[in-house]
């Protein structure tokens, strides 16, 4: 009980404030503006070659070497590139930066309806789950607040929107997999994530909602799981996903 009203508190302060809410540095147009012009100019947008099947920032026009050889289940959307200063900023909101889930959530919705022609009707917005010991010892689940975000901004640019938060759960939590290939990850995945409610997605348009993408292994698997149960479409949206790599030269 306490814990939601905590919660109910945090996203009421949400729509006031007077700082950035990444530096909490000042600002005066709160909250048409979220992000100040330092912070801004750290986070490198992904607006250049841009693969169409995942959504990464690419090495060339079209889709990318990754996606040639194992086409996702999911068409990819992300504002951001997870790199550098931009990767700093973002992985905040996995350290208790809450508000600046906020900001990031309004940069994902204006980067889905910019480059994907959504269907204006039946939407459903997953948030990809925690394990419940993981979300214990977090307090949260970065995703959910992102997720929460996207569903509100879609609602009020028109959309049907539903966000539900007990379709798509993770089983059991996985082993560390920083230094895993897609492949690997892949299969360390399978059995992870369960649908419920299967029915709820049949003939819908799924937004699954993350904060990053990395090799897009977790949103293929989850965006599988989609399809089989009948969604008609899957998009991965996240606030940044790591570039493509260039490749190595053979000399």
């Amino acid at each position: 009980m306490i814990r939601q009203w905590i919660n109910k508190i945090r996203k009421a302060t949400l729509k006031r404030g007077f700082v950035c809410d990444c530096c909490n540095g000042e600002l005066f147009d709160y909250p048409q503006t979220r992000i100040c012009i330092e912070c801004e100019e750290k986070l490198l947008y992904n607006d250049r070659h841009t693969c169409s099947a995942c959504g990464r920032t690419s090495v060339t026009e079209g889709v990318c070497l990754i996606c040639k050889q194992r086409p996702p289940a999911f068409i990819g959307v992300s504002p951001y590139v997870y790199i550098g200063e931009t990767a700093s900023v973002i992985v905040r909101i996995k350290n208790g930066n809450r508000r600046l889930s906020c900001a990031l959530a309004e940069r994902m919705v204006e980067k889905l309806m910019k480059q994907c022609a959504i269907s204006s009707c039946d939407i459903v917005v997953l948030p990809i789950p925690m394990s419940e010991r993981k979300q214990a010892i977090r307090g949260y689940n970065q995703a959910l607040d992102l997720a929460e975000v996207v569903e509100e901004r879609l609602q009020q640019a028109g959309y049907r929107v539903v966000l539900h938060t007990d379709v798509l759960i993770k089983r059991r939590e996985t082993p560390q997999q920083k230094h895993l290939t897609l492949r690997e990850r892949s299969a360390n995945l399978q059995g992870v994530f369960h649908l419920a409610k299967r029915a709820i997605l049949k003939d819908k348009t799924v937004l699954l909602v993350d904060d990053i993408m990395t090799t897009g292994a977790t949103g293929d698997v989850c965006a599988t799981l989609c399809k089989n149960a009948g969604a008609k479409e899957v998009y991965f949206l996240c606030a940044a996903a790591a570039p493509e790599k260039q490749p190595t030269l053979v000399r």
